[in-house]
Formats: structure tokens, C-alpha cells, sequence
């Protein structure tokens, strides 16, 4: 399984989330701004996910609440990624996807470096 977070090419506000694996696929656009300010920007979760500590959690969730991302400590020095996104509505078309990764914390940090770059270069919306 693995994970994919971009800018969406076409509204530069959102990100494009995408869960892949074996015979499964499935992705959501969602903001790219925190549901809570004192959550950060996603690059400041992926950098606490590389750094997160045994017996504590970091959190960043989207501000629809459509993307939850969870990190903690694995008991090998990786870190463990929970990621749960899915539909908020309460209609026909409610659906979620949710995946627990096991990532190097280098695979993290360097996530963090490169989402930090592309947000503070993405273009402002009109």
C-alpha cells in the first residue's frame, strides 16, 4: 500500500490524496488547509511523523474532515501512518478508505521538505 499527497493541478488550494495497492485504488481531493490552525500545514505533520516519539500521536486532519492523518512510533524506529479519508456527507454516496503504513522516518522528513517547499511556491488562487 502506499500513499500519495500532490497539489492538484487544477485548483492549487487542494490536495490530491491517493491510497494504492494491490487490485485497489482509491483518491480525494481535499483542502489543503488544516481543520484547526494550531494543526499546521501538512508539511509541518510530516515533519512531526519523521520526529514522533514512543507513547505520542500527531495529528492532521483537513479542513472538510474528509483526510485524518495519524502518526506514531513503531517499536522497529519506523513509523506507524494511519490514514483514513472518505465522504462527509450523509447521502448515497458516503464511502471511506482507511490504511495503516509503515514508513521510514527519512521517507517522512523528506515528505515534509518537499511539501514545504511546493506550498510556500504554489501560485495564490484568483
Amino acid at each position: 500500500m502506499s500513499l500519495n499527497l500532490a497539489l492538484s493541478p487544477t485548483y492549487t488550494d487542494m490536495l490530491v490524496v491517493r491510497l494504492a495497492g494491490t487490485d485497489f485504488m482509491a483518491s480525494v481531493s481535499v483542502p489543503s488547509e488544516p481543520a484547526f490552525p494550531e494543526l499546521g500545514q501538512i508539511d509541518d505533520f510530516l515533519s512531526a511523523a519523521a520526529e514522533v516519539t514512543a507513547g505520542r500521536e500527531v495529528q492532521w486532519t483537513s479542513l472538510g474532515e474528509e483526510l485524518d492523518l495519524r502518526a506514531e512510533a513503531n517499536s522497529d524506529g519506523r513509523a506507524n501512518v494511519r490514514v483514513h479519508f472518505g465522504s462527509t456527507s450523509d447521502d448515497a454516496c458516503c464511502w471511506q478508505a482507511d490504511a495503516m503504513l509503515v514508513v521510514e522516518r527519512n521517507e517522512l522528513a523528506h515528505a515534509g521538505i518537499e511539501a514545504a517547499r511546493t506550498l510556500k511556491t504554489k501560485p495564490v488562487a484568483n
